[in-house]
């Protein structure tokens, strides 16, 4: 099944698809910059276009970078 592990630059960021990967292996990591641990307070739209590019990908593994 297809994860979708998303950290913040300012919080636990890429662990957070290190973590993952130990219990998935399809697992995408989606690192969101200038964002601590509220995601959705602090970069909503970046946040959303992770969760919206995942969802509608045809793929699997791949690392997104998003945010201002």
């Amino acid at each position: 099944m297809p994860v979708l592990a998303i950290g913040a630059a300012k919080a636990f960021g890429a662990n957070v698809a290190i973590v993952m990967r130990n219990a998935a292996d399809n697992v995408t990591e989606a690192l969101i910059a200038n964002s601590g641990h509220w995601l959705m307070d602090e970069q909503p739209t970046a946040t959303i276009a992770a969760v919206r590019n995942f969802l509608d990908r045809k793929t699997t593994t791949q690392s997104l970078k998003l945010g201002k």
